[in-house]
């Protein structure tokens, strides 16, 4: 049976697209969007992205109460669209988020956004320090993340040309995450046929 909602920090800010996935531990890690300014009164679209932040907690398995939430980014600048899979085969589980110093939701030629990621160790009860996965990423429509065992598969879809109303030049592109690193990421369609909407899962082998 499901237990009855209630929250995982009574708090005044604004919050949104929360992600979760289970640890080799059996503790759920869970990340998601929210606006650092508990007194934000601001109701400019470009000042709330600018205070957007990732954040994190952990529901622990053994008490079944969850941590605090933390801070996966605090720079002032927008981070939004997490992203959370696993877990690895060490148990680990990694997250991704996207960030654009010109709290731009879609980036564009003069101002990409960036892809960034981290992983969470269950062993040390720590993320890894961020990294960067993408640079300069100009008009993603839509994105997946997925990993299980010793792979990770980051997808996305981009649009050419930044006119979003030819749908011809949209392609799926994915990068892989194995051996502990990020492999270049590579363009898996290229035809005409408007691919959006990506999806991507990683099988049990």
């Amino acid at each position: 049976n499901l237990s009855e909602p209630s929250t995982i920090h009574t708090n005044t800010q604004a919050e949104f697209a929360p992600q979760v996935a289970y640890d080799g531990n059996g503790d759920a890690i869970a990340v998601w969007e929210r606006v650092a300014n508990e007194n934000l009164a601001d109701t400019n679209e470009t000042a709330m992205a600018a205070n957007m932040e990732v954040v994190w907690a952990k529901w622990q398995r053994a008490s079944g109460t969850w941590t605090t939430p933390a801070p996966l980014t605090a720079n002032g600048y927008l981070d939004h669209a997490p992203l959370l899979c696993g877990p690895l085969a060490d148990g680990s589980v990694i997250a991704t988020w996207t960030a654009n110093t010109a709290n731009l939701l879609m980036g564009t030629g003069l101002a990409g956004s960036q892809v960034l990621w981290a992983k969470w160790s269950p062993s040390s009860q720590t993320w890894s320090d961020p990294q960067l996965l993408l640079s300069n990423l100009e008009n993603r429509l839509s994105q997946s993340l997925s990993g299980l065992s010793n792979l990770a598969v980051y997808a996305w879809t981009s649009d050419a040309d930044g006119v979003l109303t030819n749908a011809a030049d949209q392609q799926v592109y994915r990068a892989e995450f194995t051996n502990g690193a990020w492999i270049a990421p590579v363009q898996v369609t290229s035809d005409d046929s408007g691919n959006r909407n990506v999806r991507v899962l990683v099988s049990t082998n």
